[in-house]
């Protein structure tokens, strides 16, 4: 997405980072390292109807796995 949506990844990315990103160069790697401060603040937010949300299928709580492995011993 970052390259087929460069205007929208760019305004993603401007939300998501906090700051400045650092890059210090490592001559003996021939690479850059890399640093900075982000926030997950809005990544996740919406609504939600009980009405409209289903269990996805083959998900059991754990509770109900654990009842009938009570007293057995391996």
């Amino acid at each position: 997405m970052l390259r087929r949506e460069v205007p929208e990844a760019r305004e993603i990315l401007r939300n998501l980072i906090v700051g400045r990103i650092v890059f210090t160069p490592r001559p003996e790697t021939r690479l850059y390292e890399f640093s900075g401060r982000g926030s997950l603040g809005r990544l996740l937010a919406g609504t939600a109807s009980p009405v409209s949300v289903v269990t996805p299928a083959g998900f059991e709580p754990a509770i109900s796995t654990l009842k009938g492995s009570r007293g057995r011993l391996h």
